[in-house]
Protein backbone atom coordinates (compact mmCIF):
# COMPACT_ATOMS: atom_id res chain seq x y z
CA UNK A 1 0.00 0.00 0.00
CA UNK A 2 1.28 3.16 -0.88
CA UNK A 3 2.21 5.87 1.43
CA UNK A 4 -0.33 8.11 0.02
CA UNK A 5 -2.98 5.35 0.43
CA UNK A 6 -1.81 4.91 3.96
CA UNK A 7 -2.02 9.23 4.25
CA UNK A 8 -6.08 8.98 2.96
CA UNK A 9 -6.85 6.22 5.36
CA UNK A 10 -5.73 8.08 8.54
CA UNK A 11 -7.04 11.03 7.18
CA UNK A 12 -10.20 9.60 7.20
CA UNK A 13 -10.52 8.10 10.92
CA UNK A 14 -9.28 11.18 12.07
CA UNK A 15 -12.38 12.95 10.20
CA UNK A 16 -14.43 9.74 11.54
CA UNK A 17 -13.20 10.63 14.89
CA UNK A 18 -13.95 14.14 15.25
CA UNK A 19 -17.40 13.58 13.63
CA UNK A 20 -17.98 10.96 16.63
CA UNK A 21 -16.40 13.82 19.47
CA UNK A 22 -18.57 16.29 17.87
CA UNK A 23 -21.84 14.11 18.10
CA UNK A 24 -21.07 13.22 21.12
CA UNK A 25 -20.40 17.19 22.64
CA UNK A 26 -24.32 17.65 21.14
CA UNK A 27 -25.73 14.74 22.61
CA UNK A 28 -24.18 15.59 26.18
CA UNK A 29 -25.11 19.51 25.35
CA UNK A 30 -28.62 18.11 24.34
CA UNK A 31 -28.88 16.11 27.41
CA UNK A 32 -28.04 19.24 29.86
CA UNK A 33 -30.57 21.12 28.37
CA UNK A 34 -33.21 19.07 28.53
CA UNK A 35 -32.18 18.60 32.22
CA UNK A 36 -31.98 22.34 32.72
CA UNK A 37 -35.39 22.73 31.74
CA UNK A 38 -37.15 20.05 33.82
CA UNK A 39 -35.33 21.05 36.65
CA UNK A 40 -37.03 24.44 36.11
CA UNK A 41 -40.09 23.63 35.18
CA UNK A 42 -39.89 21.48 38.40
CA UNK A 43 -38.81 24.41 40.53
CA UNK A 44 -42.31 26.62 39.23
CA UNK A 45 -44.51 24.33 39.61
CA UNK A 46 -43.17 23.72 43.37
CA UNK A 47 -43.29 27.45 43.33
CA UNK A 48 -46.41 27.63 42.12
CA UNK A 49 -48.01 24.93 44.66
CA UNK A 50 -46.13 26.75 47.57
CA UNK A 51 -47.97 29.75 46.40
CA UNK A 52 -51.24 27.94 46.52
CA UNK A 53 -50.59 26.47 49.45
CA UNK A 54 -49.67 29.40 51.71
CA UNK A 55 -53.00 31.35 49.40
CA UNK A 56 -55.17 28.66 50.79
CA UNK A 57 -53.36 28.52 54.41
CA UNK A 58 -54.09 32.36 54.80
CA UNK A 59 -57.51 31.93 53.61
CA UNK A 60 -58.41 29.30 55.28
CA UNK A 61 -56.84 30.99 58.52
CA UNK A 62 -58.79 34.32 57.63
CA UNK A 63 -62.10 32.94 57.16
CA UNK A 64 -61.22 31.16 60.86
CA UNK A 65 -60.56 34.68 62.15
CA UNK A 66 -63.79 36.00 60.78
CA UNK A 67 -65.88 33.35 62.25
CA UNK A 68 -63.87 33.03 65.61
CA UNK A 69 -64.25 37.34 65.75
CA UNK A 70 -68.11 36.22 65.33
CA UNK A 71 -68.80 33.98 67.91
CA UNK A 72 -66.19 35.75 70.31
CA UNK A 73 -68.04 38.34 72.74
CA UNK A 74 -66.54 41.74 72.04
CA UNK A 75 -65.94 42.32 75.60
CA UNK A 76 -64.83 38.85 76.91
CA UNK A 77 -64.69 39.19 80.90
CA UNK A 78 -62.13 37.05 82.34
CA UNK A 79 -62.31 34.25 85.41
CA UNK A 80 -60.49 36.28 88.01
CA UNK A 81 -61.67 40.22 86.94
CA UNK A 82 -62.62 41.33 90.05
CA UNK A 83 -66.57 43.12 90.20
CA UNK A 84 -65.82 47.16 90.80
CA UNK A 85 -66.91 48.39 94.03
CA UNK A 86 -68.90 51.21 94.30
CA UNK A 87 -70.90 53.09 96.97
CA UNK A 88 -74.35 54.63 96.80
CA UNK A 89 -74.30 57.12 100.15
CA UNK A 90 -74.13 60.33 98.34
CA UNK A 91 -77.58 59.44 95.47
CA UNK A 92 -79.90 61.32 95.45
CA UNK A 93 -82.30 58.34 93.69
CA UNK A 94 -84.68 56.08 96.25
CA UNK A 95 -83.85 53.36 93.43
CA UNK A 96 -80.46 52.39 91.60
CA UNK A 97 -79.48 49.33 89.95
CA UNK A 98 -76.00 48.81 88.05
CA UNK A 99 -74.59 45.89 86.23
CA UNK A 100 -71.40 45.51 84.46
CA UNK A 101 -73.09 44.35 80.98
CA UNK A 102 -70.89 41.12 79.40
CA UNK A 103 -71.56 39.16 82.39
CA UNK A 104 -74.60 41.28 84.24
CA UNK A 105 -72.60 41.20 87.78
CA UNK A 106 -74.07 43.26 89.89
CA UNK A 107 -72.31 46.44 91.64
CA UNK A 108 -75.24 47.74 93.22
CA UNK A 109 -78.22 47.77 94.57
CA UNK A 110 -80.59 49.91 95.86
CA UNK A 111 -84.64 48.92 95.82
CA UNK A 112 -84.01 47.40 92.07
CA UNK A 113 -87.33 45.54 92.48
CA UNK A 114 -89.60 48.09 93.99
CA UNK A 115 -92.05 49.44 91.54
CA UNK A 116 -90.85 52.64 89.73
CA UNK A 117 -92.66 54.89 87.09
CA UNK A 118 -90.10 54.87 84.18
CA UNK A 119 -91.36 58.04 82.44
CA UNK A 120 -90.13 58.42 79.10
CA UNK A 121 -87.19 55.53 79.74
CA UNK A 122 -90.14 53.75 77.88
CA UNK A 123 -88.48 55.40 75.01
CA UNK A 124 -85.91 52.77 75.24
CA UNK A 125 -88.64 49.98 74.59
CA UNK A 126 -91.03 52.38 72.24
CA UNK A 127 -87.65 52.53 69.96
CA UNK A 128 -86.41 48.83 69.76
CA UNK A 129 -89.79 47.33 69.35
CA UNK A 130 -89.95 49.68 66.39
CA UNK A 131 -86.60 48.88 64.87
CA UNK A 132 -87.49 44.82 65.48
CA UNK A 133 -90.95 44.93 63.64
CA UNK A 134 -90.09 47.41 61.12
CA UNK A 135 -90.48 46.49 57.50
CA UNK A 136 -87.88 49.10 56.63
CA UNK A 137 -86.07 51.57 58.68
CA UNK A 138 -86.01 53.92 56.45
CA UNK A 139 -89.82 53.73 55.26
CA UNK A 140 -91.90 56.85 55.03
CA UNK A 141 -94.37 57.93 58.06
CA UNK A 142 -96.42 60.60 58.19
CA UNK A 143 -97.04 62.95 61.50
CA UNK A 144 -100.56 63.40 62.43
CA UNK A 145 -102.19 66.46 64.07
CA UNK A 146 -103.61 64.12 66.67
CA UNK A 147 -100.51 62.67 67.55
CA UNK A 148 -99.70 66.34 67.80
CA UNK A 149 -102.32 66.99 69.56
CA UNK A 150 -102.34 64.42 72.34
CA UNK A 151 -98.70 65.48 73.42
CA UNK A 152 -99.19 69.22 73.12
CA UNK A 153 -102.41 68.72 75.59
CA UNK A 154 -99.95 67.31 78.69
CA UNK A 155 -97.13 69.87 78.21
CA UNK A 156 -95.18 66.38 76.86
CA UNK A 157 -91.66 67.19 75.11
CA UNK A 158 -92.02 67.47 71.56
CA UNK A 159 -89.46 66.51 68.72
CA UNK A 160 -90.78 69.34 66.47
CA UNK A 161 -92.34 67.75 63.73
CA UNK A 162 -95.40 68.95 61.99
CA UNK A 163 -98.46 67.58 61.28
CA UNK A 164 -98.52 66.32 57.70
CA UNK A 165 -95.00 66.07 58.04
CA UNK A 166 -93.32 62.52 56.14
CA UNK A 167 -90.22 61.94 57.43
CA UNK A 168 -88.46 58.89 57.67
CA UNK A 169 -88.63 56.41 60.56
CA UNK A 170 -85.32 56.69 61.33
CA UNK A 171 -85.73 60.81 61.87
CA UNK A 172 -88.67 59.66 63.94
CA UNK A 173 -86.70 56.84 66.45
CA UNK A 174 -84.32 60.14 66.39
CA UNK A 175 -87.04 62.26 67.94
CA UNK A 176 -88.61 59.71 70.27
CA UNK A 177 -84.49 59.20 71.97
CA UNK A 178 -82.81 62.42 71.35
CA UNK A 179 -85.22 65.31 72.88
CA UNK A 180 -88.05 62.59 74.19
CA UNK A 181 -90.42 63.96 71.23
CA UNK A 182 -94.17 62.36 72.24
CA UNK A 183 -95.38 63.27 68.25
CA UNK A 184 -92.49 61.16 67.95
CA UNK A 185 -92.86 57.67 69.58
CA UNK A 186 -97.11 58.39 68.51
CA UNK A 187 -96.18 58.68 64.96
CA UNK A 188 -93.82 55.27 65.44
CA UNK A 189 -96.36 53.27 67.02
CA UNK A 190 -99.07 54.34 64.07
CA UNK A 191 -96.83 53.91 61.43
CA UNK A 192 -95.71 50.83 62.75
CA UNK A 193 -98.11 48.95 64.13
CA UNK A 194 -101.57 51.03 62.94
CA UNK A 195 -102.42 52.44 66.37
CA UNK A 196 -100.78 52.95 69.82
CA UNK A 197 -102.73 49.94 71.46
CA UNK A 198 -101.21 47.70 69.06
CA UNK A 199 -97.92 48.90 69.66
CA UNK A 200 -98.01 49.22 73.39
CA UNK A 201 -99.18 45.41 73.13
CA UNK A 202 -96.22 44.46 71.45
CA UNK A 203 -93.88 46.20 73.66
CA UNK A 204 -95.69 44.65 76.57
CA UNK A 205 -94.97 40.45 74.79
CA UNK A 206 -91.44 41.83 73.93
CA UNK A 207 -90.98 42.72 77.88
CA UNK A 208 -92.56 39.31 78.54
CA UNK A 209 -90.03 37.88 75.77
CA UNK A 210 -86.51 39.54 77.76
CA UNK A 211 -87.84 38.91 80.97
CA UNK A 212 -89.09 42.12 82.49
CA UNK A 213 -91.22 40.41 84.68
CA UNK A 214 -92.44 43.23 86.67
CA UNK A 215 -93.37 45.33 84.14
CA UNK A 216 -96.32 46.57 82.27
CA UNK A 217 -96.69 49.65 79.71
CA UNK A 218 -99.80 51.50 78.79
CA UNK A 219 -98.63 53.76 76.31
CA UNK A 220 -95.20 54.52 73.95
CA UNK A 221 -94.29 57.96 75.99
CA UNK A 222 -94.01 57.62 79.10
CA UNK A 223 -96.75 60.06 80.12
CA UNK A 224 -97.91 58.80 83.29
CA UNK A 225 -100.34 56.28 84.10
CA UNK A 226 -101.20 54.54 87.37
CA UNK A 227 -100.80 51.14 85.58
CA UNK A 228 -97.42 52.29 83.59
CA UNK A 229 -94.85 50.77 86.00
CA UNK A 230 -91.75 49.08 85.54
CA UNK A 231 -88.51 48.50 87.81
CA UNK A 232 -84.84 49.61 87.87
CA UNK A 233 -83.62 45.92 87.32
CA UNK A 234 -86.27 45.48 84.82
CA UNK A 235 -84.75 48.57 82.82
CA UNK A 236 -81.36 47.06 83.06
CA UNK A 237 -82.61 44.04 81.32
CA UNK A 238 -84.18 45.99 78.52
CA UNK A 239 -81.19 48.15 78.29
CA UNK A 240 -78.84 45.24 78.11
CA UNK A 241 -80.93 43.69 75.90
CA UNK A 242 -81.63 46.71 73.27
CA UNK A 243 -77.63 47.54 72.98
CA UNK A 244 -77.34 44.16 71.19
CA UNK A 245 -78.81 45.90 68.21
CA UNK A 246 -76.53 48.33 66.05
CA UNK A 247 -79.00 50.51 65.42
CA UNK A 248 -80.33 50.82 68.51
CA UNK A 249 -76.77 51.37 70.16
CA UNK A 250 -76.08 54.10 67.32
CA UNK A 251 -79.48 56.02 68.43
CA UNK A 252 -78.87 55.52 72.14
CA UNK A 253 -74.99 57.04 71.91
CA UNK A 254 -75.70 59.80 69.57
CA UNK A 255 -75.76 63.45 70.98
CA UNK A 256 -76.75 65.39 68.27
CA UNK A 257 -78.95 64.36 64.68
CA UNK A 258 -80.09 66.35 61.59
CA UNK A 259 -83.21 64.84 60.13
CA UNK A 260 -83.47 64.46 56.62
CA UNK A 261 -85.17 66.89 54.50
CA UNK A 262 -88.52 67.12 54.49
CA UNK A 263 -90.85 69.29 52.73
CA UNK A 264 -91.84 70.99 55.93
CA UNK A 265 -87.96 71.33 57.45
CA UNK A 266 -85.87 71.31 53.88
CA UNK A 267 -82.55 71.85 55.74
CA UNK A 268 -84.32 69.14 58.61
CA UNK A 269 -84.78 69.44 62.26
CA UNK A 270 -81.39 69.63 64.60
CA UNK A 271 -82.28 66.96 67.35
CA UNK A 272 -80.29 67.17 70.84
CA UNK A 273 -79.91 64.88 73.50
CA UNK A 274 -81.71 65.41 76.55
CA UNK A 275 -78.37 63.28 78.46
CA UNK A 276 -76.07 65.17 76.63
CA UNK A 277 -77.47 68.52 76.92
CA UNK A 278 -76.75 68.32 80.57
CA UNK A 279 -73.34 66.27 80.45
CA UNK A 280 -70.24 69.06 80.94
CA UNK A 281 -68.04 66.71 79.49
CA UNK A 282 -68.87 63.04 79.14
CA UNK A 283 -65.30 61.52 80.00
CA UNK A 284 -65.11 61.59 83.72
CA UNK A 285 -61.69 62.56 86.07
CA UNK A 286 -61.50 58.72 86.54
CA UNK A 287 -61.32 58.04 82.67
CA UNK A 288 -64.66 56.58 82.65
CA UNK A 289 -67.12 57.60 79.28
CA UNK A 290 -71.07 57.95 79.24
CA UNK A 291 -71.59 56.69 75.85
CA UNK A 292 -75.23 57.32 75.98
CA UNK A 293 -78.58 56.83 77.80
CA UNK A 294 -82.34 58.05 77.91
CA UNK A 295 -83.18 60.35 80.43
CA UNK A 296 -86.84 60.59 81.83
CA UNK A 297 -89.20 63.03 83.76
CA UNK A 298 -92.53 63.20 85.58
CA UNK A 299 -94.18 64.65 88.33
CA UNK A 300 -95.00 61.00 89.19
CA UNK A 301 -91.81 59.78 88.02
CA UNK A 302 -89.53 62.30 89.33
CA UNK A 303 -85.85 62.02 87.44
CA UNK A 304 -85.00 58.66 86.20
CA UNK A 305 -82.13 57.41 83.96
CA UNK A 306 -81.04 54.48 82.03
CA UNK A 307 -77.40 55.40 80.72
CA UNK A 308 -74.10 53.40 79.40
CA UNK A 309 -70.86 53.84 80.23
CA UNK A 310 -67.66 52.11 79.60
CA UNK A 311 -64.48 51.64 81.70
CA UNK A 312 -61.60 49.69 81.14
CA UNK A 313 -62.59 47.90 78.48
CA UNK A 314 -65.60 46.99 79.95
CA UNK A 315 -69.58 48.35 79.88
CA UNK A 316 -71.59 49.05 82.56
CA UNK A 317 -75.13 50.04 82.91
CA UNK A 318 -77.27 52.54 85.83
CA UNK A 319 -80.72 52.57 85.91
CA UNK A 320 -81.92 55.26 88.80
CA UNK A 321 -85.50 56.18 89.61
CA UNK A 322 -87.48 58.51 91.19
CA UNK A 323 -84.59 61.32 91.45
CA UNK A 324 -85.10 64.74 93.25
CA UNK A 325 -82.95 67.29 95.52
CA UNK A 326 -81.78 69.08 92.96
CA UNK A 327 -82.27 69.86 89.60
CA UNK A 328 -81.10 66.97 86.60
CA UNK A 329 -80.33 64.58 90.33
CA UNK A 330 -80.38 61.67 87.31
CA UNK A 331 -77.76 63.25 85.55
CA UNK A 332 -75.53 63.99 89.42
CA UNK A 333 -76.11 60.31 90.13
CA UNK A 334 -75.17 59.03 86.81
CA UNK A 335 -71.40 61.07 87.20
CA UNK A 336 -71.61 59.82 91.02
CA UNK A 337 -71.65 56.07 90.30
CA UNK A 338 -69.50 55.92 87.16
CA UNK A 339 -67.12 58.01 88.35
CA UNK A 340 -66.11 55.24 90.99
CA UNK A 341 -65.24 52.74 88.57
CA UNK A 342 -61.05 51.41 89.12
Amino acid sequence: MSNESKSGIGTGRKVLIGCIVVLLIIIILIIGFMAYQLIRAQRQTGASSVEFEAYYVNASSSDSAVQAASETPSAEVPADLPVPTVVGDELYCDNAYMIRVSDGAVLYDKASDDQIFPASMTKIMTVITAIENAKDINMECTVTQAEIDEVYVQEASMAGFTAGETVKLTDLLYGSMLPSGGEASLAIADNIAGSSDAFVEMMNQKASEIGMTNTHFSNCTGLHQDDHYSTCKDFATLTSYAIKNPTFRQIFTTSTYTTTSSAVHPTGITLYSTLFQHLDNETLNNGAVIEGGKTGFTDQALYTLSSLCSFGGQEYILVTAHGAGIDFSHIADAKYMYGQLS
